[in-house]
């Protein structure tokens, strides 16, 4: 009798053993895991165009800023030492370590009533994706020669 009990005992606590286990086995189903995977498949490639166009515009600012600074530069240096003989040239700004940027200077004049005025417009170009993007500065310099300050407008 007391082999009875004890192997019903054994068979009673193998059975609490199975049961607990099952419970205590926790994972994720198959219904579980594809909606994740399509979550994932879904928002990934959003995420990563996003990054994309992030990256793209960072670059297209930093061009701008480039050729922004390139051109004011380029306009003081010709209204500085040209003073009112500035006249159209073009070139490259190799010298300055950006080889990538072109230069193009335009003039025209500008009469009024009380002074002689010329503008000068710098327009700096680069290619950027295939396409050539252009950004111009432009200044009104006075056309008078009176020494060196007329390159500053007048002002001495």
């Amino acid at each position: 009798m007391n082999d009875s009990k004890s192997i019903f005992r054994f068979q009673s606590a193998a059975r609490r053993l199975r049961i607990g286990a099952s419970r205590r086995r926790r994972g994720f189903t198959l219904m579980e895991v594809l909606a994740a995977m399509l979550l994932i498949g879904i928002t990934l490639p959003a995420i990563l165009n996003g990054i994309s166009l992030a990256t793209q515009g960072a670059a297209m600012a930093k061009h701008r800023v480039e050729a922004a600074t390139l051109a004011e530069a380029k306009l003081n240096y010709l209204v500085v030492y040209s003073g009112s003989n500035i006249g159209a040239d073009s070139g490259d700004f190799a010298l300055d370590n950006h080889p990538e940027y072109r230069w193009q200077v335009q003039t025209d004049t500008l009469n009024s009533n009380v002074t002689d005025m010329m503008v000068v417009m710098v327009t700096v170009t680069w290619t950027e994706r295939g396409a050539d993007r252009s950004l111009s500065v432009t200044s009104l310099v006075s056309s008078v020669a009176s020494g060196n300050s007329s390159s500053l407008g007048g002002f001495p």
